[in-house]
């Protein structure tokens, strides 16, 4: 099983178009992890309401922007 992560931070305008442009892979068999780095704008929810409608994927919303090794950390104990 192939595990996607999309690092986001401040995504609101793209992520939607990111999210549907990875549904649309023929490789059906992966997970997908949406990472939020504390974004200051509307990025989770959009993340959020896509999940709830395709049924599928994870969000993970870190609290405070991280460093890109504190993240790593961070993401490699959720998944």
């Amino acid at each position: 099983m192939l595990l996607v992560i999309v690092p986001t931070y401040n995504e609101e305008a793209c992520i939607q178009q990111t999210l549907d442009d990875l549904a649309r892979l023929p490789h059906a068999e992966f997970q997908l992890l949406v990472v939020n780095d504390a974004s200051h704008d509307q990025t989770a929810a959009r993340v959020r309401d896509w999940i709830a409608s395709h049924q599928w994927g994870r969000l993970l919303t870190l609290d405070r922007k991280s460093t890109r090794l504190n993240s790593s950390h961070t993401v490699i104990s959720y998944a």
